[in-house]
């Protein structure tokens, strides 16, 4: 919990906009914006306001310790090699790639709720890489869906991949729960060959499965080199709070190889050995820790983090929106 210092209120302000306020929002817009509930304005704003007010009570009086959303990156292995990742997965070494099985997930999740008393997961995302080259998927689909502690589950797939009987049976058995998020590159000519989106929708449709696909979906461009930016901390902070207001996806933590990180950019980089965690940064998901709550308020309630001095995503969501899936040329 935070210390009475000189630093509470200033702490305690970024915990309520990085996570108490975030929780109220994403009930009511769902997984980045998504599937936004159809609501006024005015009814909007009055809905968010008692959410909120709802989760401030769950927090300081029940103790109730709630997760907007949290990705598993199960495999960083992809059938794609993607020019503008936004998470930089192509440039990702062979002896840098990590691979999830279903024993390591198990581990990590069950820390996560038993030790950071996680009372509520609104969205977690199982992802890649490509999630559908990982064989344990089904398994570790079944875990999370079953959990009384998490209220959506998202598989997030490229669409290059059909899916397997066994998948589409838990996806069946959890579709008021378990969504599957199937990236729309068709305005990519050089995929048409590749991509199966249609099979897979169609496999979808005949087994009820949930699904979103939008429609008309362009991607933001991604600077090309990863290099530290030689910011100051201070300039590092003020990065990281035009990071809060413009990019959904800081707001979503994120799980490379055991270990949690504030993004998924920050999880490549530190795979690609570019930084070391400063104190009070690394939270390990592997072994068991019973002060892992105190450090999950802690990191909701930090204004920097190494990793952002490599980065250079507002700008890249300042530029026009690009096609998605370019492929990079060996």
């Amino acid at each position: 919990m935070f210390k009475k210092d000189k630093l509470y209120s200033y702490k305690l302000g970024l915990f309520k906009k990085r996570n108490l306020k975030r929780n109220a929002e994403i009930q009511l817009d769902s997984l980045h914006k998504l599937i936004p509930l159809k609501l006024s304005e005015k009814r909007y704003k009055f809905l968010k306001s008692l959410l909120y007010l709802r989760e401030k009570i769950n927090f300081f009086l029940f103790k109730k310790l709630n997760i907007s959303q949290i990705e598993f990156t199960l495999t960083t292995k992809c059938t794609l090699k993607c020019k503008n990742c936004t998470n930089y997965i192509p440039r990702l070494e062979n002896s840098e790639h990590r691979v999830m099985n279903f024993s390591d997930f198990k581990t990590q999740f069950d820390n996560l709720i038993k030790y950071g008393k996680i009372h509520k997961i609104y969205n977690l995302l199982l992802l890649g890489g490509e999630p559908l080259l990982v064989k344990d998927l089904s398994k570790i689909l079944d875990y999370a869906a079953k959990s009384r502690n998490v209220e959506k589950v998202w598989i997030v797939t490229n669409g290059t991949i059909i899916f397997p009987e066994d998948l589409i049976n838990t996806l069946k058995k959890y579709r008021k729960k378990a969504i599957v998020w199937l990236s729309n590159y068709s305005e990519n000519e050089e995929l048409k060959s590749i991509i199966k989106d249609n099979q897979i929708i169609e496999q979808f449709k005949n087994n009820n499965v949930t699904y979103y696909y939008n429609q008309t979906f362009k991607w933001f461009h991604v600077s090309e080199d990863i290099k530290d930016s030689k910011r100051s901390r201070e300039e590092n902070k003020q990065y990281f709070f035009k990071c809060l207001d413009t990019c959904l996806s800081v707001f979503c933590l994120s799980v490379f190889d055991g270990d949690l990180f504030v993004c998924p950019r920050a999880g490549v980089f530190y795979l690609k050995n570019l930084y070391q965690f400063e104190d009070g940064e690394h939270i390990s998901l592997k072994n068991k820790d019973k002060h892992l709550k105190d450090k999950l308020i802690e990191y909701y309630s930090r204004d920097v983090y190494s990793a952002c001095k490599f980065c250079t995503i507002v700008e890249d969501n300042s530029l026009p929106r690009i096609t998605p899936a370019l492929q990079i040329k060996n």
